[in-house]
């Protein structure tokens, strides 16, 4: 499989589980906006050189970003968003003992796709991908209240600033529900 083939293939099969929720692709990466939060499937290998790695990010969508301001659109830097998890493991962010890991200095969990292995074993993982994105995207607005992510950053933050000011804004959140 060639990268236009799975590029082809991640559209057909991926993107519906963002696109079927009213969410949106935004050149490679996909973006949900959920009621109180913003889900983005974002690609993360070092300067878009193969093989694809893909990282799942969650904020807040009153958050403010790396330039101290809620953004107005999805931001594209992972950084920007408080939760960054390997797809194939986001599941582990509803079970209870969850912890916030701090990826803040730009080494993010991911999965990686090979598109140079045998085409079947691609169109496998890419399937895979897509199930796991359906079984959690509808649980996670639910799952990451503001109480739970002040909770999480509190616990187990590293007291980077953007935590501090994410801190201060799920506080603003928790106390006046009518922001988010």
């Amino acid at each position: 499989m060639d990268a236009s083939e799975f590029n082809g293939a991640f559209d057909e099969l991926v993107s519906p589980a963002f696109t079927a929720r009213g969410g949106r692709q935004a050149g490679r990466r996909l973006i949900w906006e959920s009621g109180s939060l913003t889900v983005a499937l974002l690609r993360t290998e070092p300067r878009n050189q193969p093989p694809p790695r893909f990282t799942l990010c969650i904020r807040h969508t009153k958050m403010r970003g790396l330039e101290e301001q809620v953004p107005e659109t999805a931001p594209t830097n992972p950084s920007a968003y408080m939760i960054k998890v390997a797809p194939s493991s986001a599941d582990a962010i509803l079970r209870d003992g969850w912890r916030y890991e701090p990826y803040n200095t730009g080494r993010f969990p991911f999965d990686e796709i090979d598109y140079h292995e045998e085409g079947q074993a691609v169109l496998q993982r890419l399937g895979a991908l897509r199930t796991q994105l359906d079984q959690v995207l509808p649980r996670l607005d639910g799952a990451l209240t503001p109480a739970a992510l002040k909770r999480q950053l509190q616990a187990n933050g590293s007291g980077a600033w953007v935590e501090t000011m994410w801190i201060e804004d799920v506080e603003a959140l928790d106390t006046n529900p009518m922001i988010s």
